[in-house]
């Protein structure tokens, strides 16, 4: 089965974008990590695709990605 080839993109407008490098070692160092930022910051769209393009969350391992939101 061959994996499909894509590009992931982070906006340089969004504030997670632009400190996605501490971000990844964040994730790299710890179990569990906790981002703060305001509303349209990036949060919830770009922490997903850091994980993935730091090759976590593939069918092969077993790990896990989640994503709470505080109201």
């Amino acid at each position: 089965m061959q994996s499909a080839s894509f590009t992931i993109e982070f906006p340089e407008s969004l504030p997670v974008s632009a400190r996605r490098h501490e971000i990844e070692a964040a994730i790299a160092g710890h179990q569990v990590v906790i981002v703060c930022g305001e509303t349209g910051s990036g949060k919830t769209t770009q922490l997903p695709k850091i994980a993935l393009a730091m090759g976590r969350g593939g069918q092969a391992q077993r790990q896990a990605l989640a994503s709470a939101e505080g109201r």
